[in-house]
């Protein structure tokens, strides 16, 4: 039931009829307890995930920059939490993750190692000194490569394949599962690194 409708969004403060408790419509949503407009936290939103940077966002949609980082910060624990209660029980067997942005392709690439490899820590020359830092082994069934497209007038013309972690040979099965070995199909070589 509808107790009141309150600010300039015209938020919905609701009263349950069973239990009698009170909240707003924005319970457990990314916007719960912000004051900024909803057209205003969309945008930011939209910006973000078109890879705009904090600053970017910030001066397109005329607001604080950390206003800006605070939504973002927001959006992406809201965003994490979703994604952990939808996806489960998922058995992947080829990830093929496309970044728009070479600067999401180098970071990761360093991350790979940390997030699905098996750290440990190598042991010290002599008894001095410090521990050496903590490695990744990749297991043997994983394995991570960039597949970079060459375009000519917006044709792909041909396709360089950059090993980075892991055993080429399952790099190798995974571009054989994809159909990027098979040339007769997309009328070009694969070149590997």
């Amino acid at each position: 039931m509808v107790c009141k409708v309150y600010g300039a969004d015209r938020i919905r403060y609701l009263r349950c009829r069973v239990c009698r408790a009170e909240f707003n419509e924005r319970k457990h949503t990314a916007l719960w307890n912000t004051k900024v407009a909803e057209v205003k936290a969309v945008s930011v939103g939209e910006h973000l995930a078109e890879g705009c940077s904090l600053k970017g966002t910030a001066r397109l949609v005329q607001m604080d920059a950390s206003t800006v980082r605070r939504l973002n910060q927001r959006l992406g624990a809201h965003a994490e939490a979703f994604h952990d209660e939808q996806v489960q029980g998922v058995e992947i067997d080829t990830l093929e993750a496309d970044e728009r942005h070479e600067y999401a392709g180098k970071k990761y690439a360093t991350l790979f190692p940390a997030i699905f490899g098996q750290p440990y820590r190598p042991s010290r020359n002599g008894d001095r000194g410090r521990f050496p830092e903590l490695r990744f082994r990749i297991p043997r069934r994983l394995a991570h490569a960039q597949i970079i497209k060459h375009r000519e007038c917006r044709r792909v013309v041909d396709i360089e394949v950059r090993y980075t972690h892991g055993s080429q040979k399952r790099v190798n099965q995974a571009l054989d599962t994809l159909g990027l070995h098979n040339t007769q199909q997309f009328g070009h070589q694969v070149t590997r690194f």
